[in-house]
């Protein structure tokens, strides 16, 4: 089906034809939607929902100004765990954790729970990335 406007007067005055072909649409469409499993999709399901708000900064934008975009004590989340001057304090992360669960009450939650309570909110909590993870809990 095509659609098309030609005369002045249907478009402000202006001597032009738009013609939105739906049949190139879908062509087009098509060749797109065969060109993305060729790449590695990076974007998450929910980049662009309401629930996704953690963005990774661009690299270039990253570049301009490293101390801005770069954690200096504590890093939370997947983006800066592997950062070497952060390794202690990912031990301490460990000992802390320890601390917590040697003054929980005996019959209180324990480290199984915890993690019980993460799973169940994994796919939730990966939803609000940008882009898919690939750290396992």
């Amino acid at each position: 089906m095509n659609s098309q406007s030609s005369s002045p007067t249907a478009n402000g005055g202006r001597d032009h034809a738009l013609i939105i072909n739906a049949a190139t649409t879908n062509i087009q469409t098509t060749q797109l939607d065969q060109r993305i499993p060729e790449t590695r999709w990076l974007l998450h399901p929910s980049a662009g929902k309401k629930s996704c708000c953690i963005f990774k900064v661009h690299q270039c934008l990253a570049e301009i100004n490293k101390k801005t975009y770069q954690p200096h004590i504590v890093s939370c989340g997947p983006y800066h765990h592997v950062d070497q001057h952060l390794k202690m304090i990912l031990q301490h992360k460990w000992k802390y954790l320890r601390n917590l669960l040697a003054r929980t009450p005996p019959n209180g939650p324990t480290l199984d729970h915890y993690q019980q309570v993460v799973a169940a909110m994994e796919e939730e909590i990966r939803g609000c990335y940008s882009e898919t993870i690939s750290i396992m809990i």
